[in-house]
């Protein structure tokens, strides 16, 4: 007889558990899942984003055989032509991921009602109207679909046309880009207005640290110092936007990964004349820091002022 006891656990600690195993690994399938099929992947596109996660060929297994789905894997090993697309498909390999896959890809989307649908009126505008926009106004644009023989109840490259045979990659491209562009630029508009209310305290304040770069809903910063606290407490302040239509009192936080390029335990994660070059490197690099809080911009501009003799002050900007 199972017992079930009930444990108290705080969102702190759950927290705290994604960087032990086994939910490392859960954690790292489960967000491979999320973003790809949010994003509208197609299942041969997940099955390779799936093998390259921690999940095994024993998952894929147990997976089978808890969804009852034999005939369903035996249906591709019979057409692996069809699969395939001319590249390397394993009978004990690449036919029980893409079964996975195929289950996980119609899990997911029956599980979130309206996204199929979303996806497909993306595909429909972007083959209309050869680019999609997003709700805040951002716009990408997909030209190449002008020039591709589309059918347009199936939403695909017509089989009779020299286009299914020379373009099928790039349609399938343009397809995924169309689906994602409003879901990956929704964030940028306000990553952007951030940085740019951002830059200008920073030379306001006449400080030595400088924004240099943006991917999505990320910005990357070289920092002084002295100055990391208030930078940390300046960028998140400037994305902190007080009305996100059409969802007032959703706010926008920033969660700051410091890398320390130039502290030696940082980058090796050993004390001086503890690596000798043999060991495994386990220090934090570019785009792997160390997770940090963030005070408020407040106080850290008085502690600021404070260190460094200064006497700046905060003033919200028009926005």
């Amino acid at each position: 007889m199972l017992q079930i006891n009930r444990r108290t656990l705080t969102i702190q600690d759950f927290i705290k558990m994604k960087k032990h195993k086994p939910y490392e690994n859960w954690r790292g399938v489960a967000k491979s899942e999320n973003f790809g099929l949010m994003f509208g992947a197609s299942a041969s596109t997940f099955r390779s984003m799936l093998q390259r996660t921690t999940f095994s060929t024993k998952d894929c297994d147990e997976f089978i055989k808890l969804m009852h789905a034999e005939d369903l894997y035996q249906e591709i090993c019979d057409n692996v032509e069809r699969y395939s697309r001319g590249g390397v498909f394993r009978k004990d390999v690449e036919c029980k991921f893409m079964t996975v896959a195929q289950l996980m890809r119609e899990a997911f989307l029956d599980g979130y009602p309206g996204l199929r649908e979303r996806i497909t009126r993306e595909h429909q505008f972007a083959i209309e109207h050869f680019y999609t926009r997003n709700w805040y106004g951002s716009v990408r644009w997909h030209p190449e679909l002008a020039y591709m023989t589309i059918d347009p109840f199936t939403l695909k490259l017509r089989k009779d046309s020299v286009d299914k045979k020379y373009s099928s990659l790039l349609f399938t491209h343009l397809m995924n880009n169309a689906a994602n562009a409003a879901v990956q630029s929704g964030e940028t508009v306000f990553i952007y207005a951030g940085w740019i209310n951002a830059d200008e305290r920073m030379k306001m304040w006449n400080l030595t640290s400088r924004i240099y770069n943006t991917i999505h809903d990320s910005l990357d910063a070289y920092v002084w110092k002295p100055e990391k606290e208030l930078m940390k407490a300046l960028i998140n302040s400037c994305v902190h936007d007080k009305e996100r239509f059409p969802c007032e009192g959703v706010h926008h936080r920033m969660e700051p990964e410091i890398s320390d390029i130039r502290d030696y335990k940082h980058l090796t994660g050993y004390e001086e004349g503890e690596f000798t070059g043999e060991e495994k490197i386990n220090g934090h690099f570019y785009k792997h820091g160390e997770e940090e809080k963030v005070k408020p911009i407040l106080d850290a501009i008085a502690e600021y002022n404070k260190q460094m003799h200064r006497d700046i002050k905060w003033k919200e900007l028009e926005f």
